[in-house]
């Protein structure tokens, strides 16, 4: 069974709006007409008719204006798409992209092209993808999604979750298979820039003197390293203890500069929270008072690391 698509005229499909939009005031006045007509001579009608049919204009202009106003803006709108959308309807190459008939090439306000709906899984700049796709000026940028497992920029990405660009160059992507990136063995979802990598060890990695293990996440480069700790340990010892799952040790030009701890961290007595290097000193932050000597800043020294 189908729905029934009832078309009014425009008269009647405003004076519907008008009355449905302030049935109230409309309920009123027809109750204030009534009596206008039974007590035509009654003064009080009179007034209270005449309230209430202001009102009533008042309500109704100030509703058919936003209708109006949003009407127009459907319009701008409707208009701008026609002028920024077009459908292609034969296969084309278009900026030197070979693009299937039925793909909506949409430009910017500059009319260069800023989006492509594919009409079906289409490669393109060597890269297979389907659906929606981004650009910014003329290479990939954003997000996008692969039609299948693909090599991107030298990476095996998963189909599975999406790419991201930036200028045409890879950006993330959830690695199909563990992977040698810039000489660290990573896994799983994989964030690479110009100047920084970031990813969960695949298996173990030496750095700084440290063998740092399988499910510790790296992020940074060569001058700022990061290490946040898996459910394995690392080699690394701070006063003669392991750290524990989830401490963060950062590292700058190849030194520890700051240790960050999930939970706190205990050394001769006191639960150390954070570690910092200062001015070439460590100094830690403290859960709460103990043993070791305050600094001036509320601080307190601890050995170099």
């Amino acid at each position: 069974m189908s729905d029934i698509d009832i078309q009014f005229p425009l008269w009647a499909d405003a004076l519907i709006l008008l009355t449905w939009a302030f049935w109230p005031l409309t309920i009123a006045a027809i109750g204030a007409a009534i009596w206008l007509y039974v007590a035509r001579t009654s003064r009080a009608a009179w007034v209270i008719a005449s309230i209430i049919a202001v009102a009533w204009c008042i309500s109704a202009g100030t509703n058919l204006f936003f209708r109006i106003d949003a009407a127009r803006t459907d319009a701008a709108s409707a208009a701008y798409d026609r002028a920024h959308q077009h459908t292609l309807t034969n296969d084309s190459v278009v900026n030197g992209m070979r693009l299937p008939a039925g793909t909506v090439v949409v430009t910017d306000d500059s009319f260069r092209i800023s989006s492509l709906e594919l009409s079906k899984p289409t490669a393109l700049f060597g890269v297979p993808l389907k659906d929606m796709v981004s650009l910014r000026d003329a290479k990939l940028d954003g997000s996008q999604t692969l039609q299948r497992d693909a090599t991107v920029d030298g990476l095996p990405c998963s189909a599975d979750d999406g790419v991201s660009f930036d200028g045409g160059h890879l950006t993330n992507c959830r690695l199909v298979h563990p992977t040698t990136v810039r000489g660290v063995p990573c896994q799983g979802y994989v964030a690479i820039h110009v100047n920084f990598l970031g990813c969960e060890l695949a298996t173990p990695y030496h750095r700084y003197n440290v063998t740092w293990y399988q499910g510790t996440d790296v992020r940074g480069n060569d001058a700022d390293l990061t290490f946040t700790i898996g459910s394995r340990t690392s080699s690394l010892r701070v006063y003669g203890s392991a750290l524990s799952k989830g401490t963060m040790v950062v590292y700058h030009d190849g030194t520890i500069a700051m240790v960050s701890f999930i939970t706190p961290f205990h050394y001769r007595g006191c639960a150390i929270t954070h570690i910092e290097r200062r001015d070439g000193a460590m100094t830690a932050d403290l859960e709460s008072p103990c043993s070791l000597h305050p600094l001036p800043n509320g601080r307190v020294s601890v050995p170099n690391l």
